[in-house]
């Protein structure tokens, strides 16, 4: 990103810029944080940022790839037609109290219209090749994904999300491998469906985060706003899908072993820690307390086949960016094990 060339720049510009629609179509992550940086030193351009996010989201144009080129020299012959001097002899139905704004956006449901016909839109065939994106957030990293419908997409260490390029028209589906929290956008027409193993958790547009690494026991799906289905892949005694429906506070837990789905209430500071960088401990055995540190800071841990743990052990606690060698040594008070980090690899004995 040249800060320099946007400095005078009109909303309409940045509609036409490709990396600017490249930012907001979630295309080009790695600018969000030079981006959303300058915005906050430059309050003049964020205001003309915000209009042109407005036609963006507005216009769609992160439904479909727009070559640049075709962008600008369409847009030239189209706001040619669109200039003062005409609105001035159309109907006042149409211009005659119309903002200059609603102007661009009247030039730009034209530029689309055009679009359209230039290029070869999605039949039913191809939406069954649409190209998947697979996005990974390593051990020891989280990684934030702005999805093509507005949707925010948090991902935990060690979670790996698989998506459609372009969603579909009226279907938004999802696959989840770990752990992630949803702003979803809001669709009444196209469901929002994340599938994580024997689960599938169905919204419009709320917020919530799904627990579901392969290695645990349980799937867990916690709301924070809105309305959430959660349905069992396996069919009950009368054949039918076991699902439940959950609100505010609510959250779903699968037992895998078990097969089945509960319903409870839940504490957001402790299930959905994470997200804010918390490391969150609550009444955790030692082997899953293991693996939480794993994926949490990006190390393998040994343990050693001497080290004998009570196991009715348990351990809580809350970290805020403690370091891992403090952390170990607060799980092994007092004199529990001792331990060697090197590296990326821990040694308990």
């Amino acid at each position: 990103m040249e800060k320099q060339r946007y400095h005078h720049f009109k909303a309409k510009d940045f509609v036409l810029d490709k990396d600017f629609r490249s930012w907001l179509s979630g295309t080009a992550p790695g600018n969000d944080l030079i981006w959303e940086s300058w915005l906050a030193e430059d309050a003049e351009m964020a205001a003309e940022v915000e209009k042109a996010k407005m036609l963006f989201h507005a216009l769609n144009f992160n439904r479909y790839e727009i070559e640049d080129e075709a962008v600008h020299e369409d847009w030239e012959r189209l706001k040619s037609s669109i200039t003062d001097d005409t609105a001035e002899h159309l109907p006042n139905r149409f211009f005659g109290k119309i903002s200059w704004l609603w102007r661009v956006a009247a030039a730009c449901v034209l530029l689309v219209s055009v679009f359209a016909v230039k290029q070869v839109w999605f039949s039913n065939a191809d939406l069954d090749k649409t190209e998947l994106v697979t996005r990974t957030a390593p051990k020891g990293e989280r990684l934030t994904i702005k999805l093509i419908d507005g949707t925010s997409v948090r991902l935990n260490s060690g979670s790996t999300l698989t998506f459609p390029k372009i969603f579909p028209g009226g279907k938004r589906e999802l696959t989840l491998v770990g752990e992630a929290y949803f702003e979803v956008a809001p669709d009444k027409n196209a469901p929002f469906i994340i599938h994580t193993g024997e689960v599938t958790t169905q919204v419009l547009g709320t917020t919530f985060g799904i627990e579901a690494y392969p290695e645990t026991g349980d799937v867990r799906v916690a709301v924070v706003e809105g309305k959430v289905k959660v349905k069992s892949e396996f069919s009950s005694v009368n054949d039918k899908k076991e699902e439940v429906f959950l609100v505010k506070n609510e959250m779903a837990t699968f037992d895998k072993a078990a097969k089945k789905l509960a319903v409870s209430e839940f504490d957001s500071k402790k299930q959905l820690a994470w997200k804010d960088g918390v490391l969150y401990f609550d009444k955790t055995d030692f082997g899953s307390v293991i693996k939480k540190l794993e994926n949490w800071y990006g190390v393998k841990i040994q343990v050693d086949e001497n080290v004998k743990l009570d196991p009715e052990w348990r351990f809580s606690g809350k970290f805020d960016n403690q370091s891992l060698d403090y952390i170990l040594n607060v799980v092994r008070y007092p004199n529990q094990f001792s331990f060697e980090i090197n590296k990326n690899s821990v040694t308990i004995k």
